[in-house]
């Protein structure tokens, strides 16, 4: 959870703040951060299946992982 204090909480904070501040419609910018996961996660899932590379499969499955924790204590669990 280094990536989140570090990161999200310092270079990205600009996308994450609306994260702690109430929310005025549905979605906040702190949303985009589901699609700028997905994205390498995705690929790096099929990519790893295609080229039988296991080794990306787990990365992609990792972060996948790391997302849906992140969305159930993150948004759910806030």
């Amino acid at each position: 959870m280094l990536s989140h204090k570090y990161i999200i909480h310092v270079f990205l904070w600009s996308l994450h703040e609306s994260h702690h501040i109430p929310r005025k419609g549905i979605f906040e910018k702190n949303d985009w951060f589901a699609l700028v996961f997905v994205v390498p996660s995705w690929l790096c899932i099929m990519l790893g299946i295609i080229y039988q590379n296991e080794t990306s499969v787990l990365i992609g499955a990792g972060m996948t992982a790391y997302g849906i924790v992140y969305f159930c204590v993150h948004d759910i669990g806030s």
